[in-house]
């Protein structure tokens, strides 16, 4: 019976207490932050001119395919290099992408030519056929969504021709 009156004059404190009771504290410190968020797409280098499409025998080999290029203008470009920042690939699937040597021209301009790493697709293509080149731009683990394309094509008879594809 003490402990039922216990809770009874326990329960009846709490009914006649006061309610919250209003304040004048306030909080009117108005604190904002902002940022600038900006994006960029890389764009694959581009071709400018073929420099040398025919060699040995017509078939491309010994002089190989030299191609003129350059970076885009403007951001992120400024201080890209070809061989931290061109990749190439030898074939239209676009795989096994890598570094090939380049020479820089001035004025923003590369040339890059292939006569080394592709001797084995030019030689198949001495019955005739056509191989693609791509190059892509290359940021730390980013790469261009496109590539740039050259098309080597070897006519059974005749010299070869490279078309810069758009």
């Amino acid at each position: 019976m003490a402990a039922a009156a216990a809770g009874l004059s326990i329960l009846l404190a709490g009914a006649l207490m006061p309610g919250v009771q209003p304040t004048t504290a306030s909080f009117v410190d108005d604190e904002y932050a902002t940022t600038a968020i900006s994006t960029v797409t890389l764009a694959p280098p581009q071709s400018l001119s073929m420099i040398n499409c025919t060699g040995l025998l017509g078939t491309g080999i010994g002089a190989g395919v030299t191609i003129e290029w350059q970076f885009p203008a403007g951001a992120p470009y400024t201080g890209f290099t070809p061989a931290a920042n061109v990749q190439w690939a030898f074939n239209s699937a676009g795989d096994n992408w890598q570094a090939v040597a380049t020479q820089a021209q001035g004025n923003g301009r590369y040339r890059t030519t292939f006569n080394t790493g592709i001797i084995s697709g030019l030689l198949s293509l001495l019955l005739g056929g056509e191989m693609t080149f791509q190059s892509r731009t290359v940021l730390g683990n980013w790469v261009s969504g496109s590539s740039t394309k050259v098309k080597y094509t070897a006519p059974v008879l005749g010299s070869p021709s490279c078309q810069i594809v758009p």
